[in-house]
């Protein structure tokens, strides 16, 4: 009867720590999956942060040049 009783715990055992072990390594899949796509977010967010601070300064640039550029005319014009 014990051994009985052990021989089915055993296939029992057998048939459950598998399927947990395999829940898990879906777990861990799953969770570096996000990691990855978490990353994937951050960096895509530091290349528009910086492509924005460019585009801010190549703006500055182009309208302190347009500036000077209209008070050069301006001050031919008034001469």
């Amino acid at each position: 009867m014990k051994n009985g009783l052990l021989l089915s715990m055993f296939i029992c055992s057998l048939l459950v720590f598998p399927n947990i072990i395999s829940s898990q390594n879906k777990d861990k899949d799953t969770t570096s999956i996000e990691v990855q796509k978490l990353k994937d977010s951050v960096s895509e967010i530091r290349r528009d942060q910086l492509n924005y601070k460019i585009e801010k300064d190549l703006l500055k640039e182009t309208f302190s040049s347009n500036y000077q550029t209209i008070n050069i005319v301006l001050a031919i014009i008034l001469v």
